[in-house]
């Protein structure tokens, strides 16, 4: 459903589904070295007495874990041995040059101490991070010529993050599994979700809800959740609180955006300037996103939500949690005039320009992006084989 286009959602969805990038997953989560691929899509969790029932338009979701694979040391010993890489550590891109054609030509690098190494390549590909990749590209307007990949005006736009509220306390029964924890060996992190349907039907907001264990503060008397008006027929003999976390996908928003400062750094770019903004839509969607939970546990009679941080405008306009996830600023599309990068992930303005990353997710879902960026990454590369062993 992160790939659909949302009916209610403008500059939702991407040019390619989920099922073209599936083949891609496997190799993503080895070389993350994620030890098991079991999301129990199909079958149900064997821990599943520790969750919540799905009903009700709520369902169980599971993220799994690297255990964190550090690239630069668990591959440098391979990279230095290639003979098909040559890797110039401390060369830092500062140029890029095109001819009239629209095509890359040479990457121009600076070193701290001044060295100048210049690359050509039939193909080039920028992997630096959500923000590096459209502050690079940014830096290439000269000359009144715009900066590369700018063509529709939606380089750097469109900046995204996984944000964090936390609209409250629920008390369920004792002993629930919304946290990380250890399942044959492998780290597993059951969430609360919203299921796909009501996503795609209702204008609602992609989110993922984790219940974090809290000591029990409300003075109430322990009888209380024996009492059929709190749950009906299934009567709770123990219960506890716990703080209901969620993340919570934000939709595109051509304000959000990566522009450039006066400031440069010690190779001569200009410095990044990062304006973090949402459609105010949004918090409407969350704020029916979180009654939909709220409803549900009433509806199963297996938990009660005491909103402390309702969604509000005073609320709203507070500090929202992030999660360090910078995504968007070079999104895919499947037409030029909407986005920077196509489907294969090259830029629309040139012929042999590519990026990596998670600066292309045109949407984002709630999901950490690590493992997407990896089956990306992987597919662009069994792309250019293709396109070098043609040309």
């Amino acid at each position: 459903v992160d790939f659909a286009a949302k009916p209610n959602v403008e500059f939702s969805g991407w040019p390619i589904t989920r099922t073209q990038l599936s083949p891609w997953y496997g190799a993503a989560h080895r070389w993350l070295q994620i030890e098991s691929d079991e999301y129990f899509t199909d079958k149900p969790a064997p821990f599943g007495n520790a969750l919540l029932p799905e009903t009700a338009g709520v369902t169980n979701r599971y993220f799994r874990f690297s255990p964190p694979t550090r690239f630069g040391a668990e591959y440098q010993q391979a990279i230095s041995e290639s003979k098909q890489i040559k890797c110039l550590l401390g060369a830092n891109a500062a140029g890029i040059e095109r001819n009239e054609s629209g095509a890359i030509t040479a990457v121009t690098a600076r070193s701290l101490s001044g060295k100048t190494p210049e690359v050509r390549a039939s193909a080039t590909v920028l992997a630096m991070g959500g923000i590096e990749n459209a502050r690079f590209l940014l830096n290439s307007e000269q000359g009144g010529r715009p900066a590369i990949g700018n063509h529709s005006d939606w380089l750097g736009r469109s900046f995204m993050d996984h944000s964090g509220w936390s609209p409250g306390v629920l008390i369920a029964p004792t002993g629930l599994r919304y946290d990380r924890f250890s399942h044959e060996g492998s780290p597993v992190m059951p969430v609360l979700s919203i299921e796909d349907k009501l996503l795609l039907e209702r204008d609602l907001i992609n989110c993922c809800g984790r219940l974090l264990p809290m000591a029990f503060a409300d003075d109430i008397e322990s009888t209380y959740f024996q009492n059929a008006w709190f749950s009906g027929s299934k009567l709770l003999e123990k219960v506890d609180t716990y703080r209901l976390q969620l993340i919570f996908e934000p939709s595109p928003c051509r304000d959000s955006r990566v522009t450039l400062s006066d400031d440069r750094d010690a190779i001569g770019l200009r410095r990044t300037h990062l304006h973090w903004a949402f459609n105010q839509a949004d918090f409407a969607r969350l704020k029916r996103s979180i009654e939909l939970f709220s409803n549900y546990f009433g509806v199963t009679g297996l938990g009660r939500l005491k909103l402390t941080r309702p969604v509000n405008q005073q609320n709203s306009a507070g500090r929202i949690g992030n999660g360090w996830h910078h995504m968007g600023t070079t999104r895919m599309s499947a037409k030029a005039t909407s986005g920077v990068v196509d489907e294969n992930c090259r830029v629309h303005d040139t012929q042999n320009l590519y990026v990596a990353g998670s600066s292309v997710f045109p949407s984002v879902g709630f999901s950490n992006p690590t493992l997407t960026i990896v089956a990306l990454a992987c597919r662009l590369a069994q792309h250019l084989r293709g396109v070098l062993s043609a040309s």
